[in-house]
This record gives C-alpha cells, structure tokens and sequence, in this order.
C-alpha cells in the first residue's frame, strides 16, 4: 500500500483576475487520484489521504509519484500550475517507511520554479512476502515433530 499525504502548499501564483482553486492530483503507476478543489486560495490546506494499492507488488526502486497541481475550472480544462516529481527508491529499498517531503518546489513545463511549494507525507508498507510464511511454518513444524 502506498498512501501519500497530501498535505499544503504555499506560495501559489495569482490569476490575472481572482485566485485560483487549487486541486493536487497524485500520479503513480498510471493510477490517478485526485484531493478536493480549494476554493480562491493560494495556501491551500488538503490534508488529504490517497491510498494506491500496490496489488501484492513490492515498490520497485525506480518507481516515483508525480504530483500535479492544477487551477479548478467548473467550465473547460483545469489550469496547470505546477507539478513535482518524487523518487520512492528510499521507500523501496527499506531504508524509510515514510518520506516526509516538504517545501517541494513546484515547477512549469518547463522544469522551471513557478514560486510555489507542497508539502506531502508519503508513507509505504510493503506486501507480505509469502516464501517467509512458508519458511516460519515449516520451521515450526519441525520443532513440533
């Protein structure tokens, strides 16, 4: 299971007119999910939880969320503001079982700081490896005997 926090961001751009309606939407293993649309700020507070099951798979160290955020249109496209990739490699090699990440920098296009930060936790818990079952019950069933 894979659960990303997402939690803040700051700093977001004004609009030509009004402020935008933030929404953050997390990208991982062609899965996509969304937090809610927050209305007319540029410090959005989620604190939302979105869960990806891994379906028994174990990360892969390669692996990465791309989290998105985009100005909430009612009519027509949402507008991109800025987006930030993670590597999870640290989530799948052991090393953490969280990885708190904040004051990401969100960036354009063009790879560019758009001034903008996000805050998320994303948290990893690796599926049950099977072949360990298998060997504990084999064990105590050698000790019984």
């Amino acid at each position: 299971m894979l659960r990303v926090i997402v939690e803040s961001a700051s700093g977001i751009p004004k609009k030509k007119i009004g402020n935008p309606d933030p929404i953050a939407t997390v990208l991982f293993g062609g899965e996509k999910k969304k937090t809610k649309a927050i209305n007319n700020e540029l410090n959005p507070v989620w604190n939302e939880v979105l869960e990806f099951d891994l379906k028994g798979s174990p990360l892969d160290a390669s692996s990465y969320i791309d989290v998105v955020v985009k100005d909430y249109e009612t009519i027509g496209r949402h507008k991109f503001i800025g987006s930030a990739k993670i590597s999870l490699r640290d989530l799948a090699c052991g090393q953490v079982k969280s990885l708190p990440s904040k004051n990401l920098p969100l960036v354009n296009e063009k790879q560019q700081s758009v001034g903008a930060t996000i805050d998320l936790v994303i948290g990893y818990e690796a599926p049950a490896s099977p072949n360990l079952n298998d060997q504990s019950i084999l064990d105590i069933s050698h000790m019984e005997a």
